[in-house]
């Protein structure tokens, strides 16, 4: 009765296992995952740190286990209350850290990675993390709803995923639109010396040609983005929500760059 049941022992044993604990484990966490670059490291290191990190949470998780299972009398709940405090409290403290929300209404630069950075970042998070839910299920876990828990540190990210990923397409078409418009204008200026000693108009607005490279660029973008959201949502109608207004994305990025030089190709006849 003193020990109402084992619960107290159980949660005080969790609560000071030195993971929980230990500031300079926390602090070692955040430099494994983003290493010197700091906010602005690139999604690729970033995986491969959250690999190393969830290795070793995964591990310890797992030294654990043996002597939970030696010691206490019902171990499944000790793991259970274990696995639940890792993601809650180790986890999700590294995520907060990683997964800064840009604002919609100021955009970061594209120069900085712009919102695509973002979204890269939570990618390889999400799917780094059910990684590590699948490694500590299979280290036992008692009767937590581990998938449920692992979805719920992620919700505030995914109800907003896909207005921050059509936001990153308009982002990337803008930048494209204006860095073709800068080399258009850059060749017209260095043609520009031959134009008018042939008696051409002096007002001629530089003409971008349409090129496939270009949209098989677009197209690129819209597959990483797809590619993106089934790894996010495993629900088929949500799925097939998200993919068909990413879809629509396409085909609003090719209709607008098609028509803006067809019209462009049209004023240059005229001229």
């Amino acid at each position: 009765m003193q020990f109402n049941r084992g619960t107290s022992a159980m949660q005080h044993y969790v609560a000071t296992r030195p993971m929980f604990i230990d500031v300079e484990i926390m602090n070692t966490d955040i430099q494994v995952v983003l290493g010197d670059d700091g906010p602005q490291a690139d999604s690729s290191s970033i995986a491969e740190g959250l690999s190393i990190l969830y290795k070793e949470i995964a591990d310890t998780v797992r030294k654990e286990a043996t002597t939970i299972m030696a010691v206490f009398p019902s171990p499944n709940e000790v793991m259970s209350i274990l696995v639940q405090r890792v993601l809650e409290q180790r986890v999700t403290a590294i995520l907060d850290k990683l997964l800064i929300r840009p604002s919609l209404a100021s955009l970061p630069p594209v120069e900085e990675g712009g919102l695509l950075h973002y979204l890269r970042v939570l990618s390889v998070a999400y799917d780094k993390t059910e990684e590590l839910a699948k490694e500590l299920q299979s280290i036992g876990c008692g009767d937590l709803d581990i998938e449920g828990l692992t979805e719920s540190i992620y919700v505030s990210h995914k109800d907003e995923y896909t207005e921050f990923e059509h936001a990153s397409l308009r982002q990337l078409y803008q930048s494209k639109m204006a860095e073709l418009r800068a080399e258009a204008k850059q060749q017209s200026e260095s043609t520009g010396s031959i134009g008018r000693a042939k008696g051409a108009s002096l007002n001629t607005s530089p003409q971008q040609l349409i090129s496939v490279t270009v949209v098989t660029e677009f197209v690129r973008w819209n597959e990483e983005a797809i590619s993106r959201c089934t790894l996010l949502f495993s629900q088929p109608t949500t799925v097939a929500a998200n993919v068909r207004s990413i879809f629509a994305c396409l085909l609003d990025q090719v209709s607008q760059y098609l028509t803006v030089g067809l019209d462009g190709a049209r004023e240059s006849l005229n001229e």
